[in-house]
């Protein structure tokens, strides 16, 4: 039987997320519970997306930091011009740099689909706990 969301949902007394991570417990009647864990993963093509996204971005805004600098040292000219173009480029990156906040690039989307797929993730690394009654129609204890 393939496992879903769905089948396993009567069996699923607790789904507690904290990020990106489920504690799920399932209990099936008369028996003791039974904790796992999972966790939403990233598609590939989402990480080599936002990976894409965030090199574009990040390209637009160094070359307008480069022209404005430019611009600032070409109105001061000669050495001074040199220091305010070095100041300003320092100061746009470092700004820049601050406001693209890179740790949460790689970090998944929370869908319903990829939630509930994490839940069943978490039950497979138990499923040998349980048992479903194809008679009745429901999942029992496998001991």
């Amino acid at each position: 039987m393939e496992i879903t969301y769905e089948n396993i949902q009567p069996i699923l007394k607790q789904e507690t997320w904290e990020t990106h991570m489920v504690r799920c417990t399932f209990q099936v009647d008369g028996k003791d519970p039974i904790q796992a864990f999972g966790q939403v993963t990233m598609d590939q093509n989402q990480i080599v997306q936002t990976a894409v996204k965030s090199s574009v971005k990040q390209g637009i805004i160094y070359s307008l930091i480069r022209g404005i600098a430019r611009v600032f040292g070409g109105i001061f000219g000669g050495i001074g011009g040199a220091v305010v173009s070095s100041g300003v480029s320092t100061v746009g990156y470092t700004v820049a740099s601050a406001k693209m906040n890179n740790q949460n690039m790689y970090q998944p989307k929370l869908t319903p689909e990829n939630k509930k797929e994490a839940v069943v993730n978490a039950f497979k690394t138990v499923d040998n706990f349980f048992r479903y009654d194809e008679a009745n129609k429901k999942w029992v204890s496998a001991f």
